[in-house]
């Protein structure tokens, strides 16, 4: 297990500049960069998987939200329940870092607008939480018209 460092790349004070959401593992970078954060998101989570890493997240995820209005840090419960901010901020020290989030626009509010954001956006199924056996599963290689199915621990 290694340390990654993550972050979004775009000029700051500019939400609209995105680039990419970049990874760094032991000094290899790899990059999400479709231009489009929320694909990019759901491609990192995918990737994110496989990995035995611990990721920190650069401070500029935060300032990235807060330097614009078109795109919103989305978090669910571990049944993938939209939590509210009163929520959020009830909620024991370190235990929102565990939870499922995803980048989100206006009005996205569940998986599934995600989900079909990201089909509409790319041609291809996601399943993003448990299968209807409620039972974890990883997601294949990424294939045209392939559906994908990610779940979050």
């Amino acid at each position: 297990m290694c340390l990654a460092h993550l972050s979004i790349e775009y000029d700051d004070g500019k939400q609209s500049t995105y680039e990419c959401i970049a990874i760094n593992v032991d000094g290899e970078v790899k990059e999400f960069d479709t231009g489009d954060p929320i694909i990019d998101w759901i491609n990192y989570c995918f990737w994110r998987k496989d990995q035995d890493i611990v990721v920190m997240c650069s401070s500029c995820f935060d300032h990235w939200f807060m330097d614009g209005d078109d795109y919103f840090d989305l978090h669910f419960n571990k049944k993938y329940a939209p939590i509210t901010k009163a929520e959020m901020f009830n909620m024991p020290n370190g235990e929102m870092m565990h939870l499922p989030h995803f980048i989100a626009k206006k009005p996205m509010k569940t998986v599934r607008d995600l989900e079909q954001y990201y089909f509409e956006k790319t041609g291809n199924e996601i399943q993003i939480g448990p299968d209807k056996k409620d039972e974890p599963v990883k997601p294949k290689e990424k294939q045209k018209n392939e559906k994908h199915q990610y779940y979050w621990d």
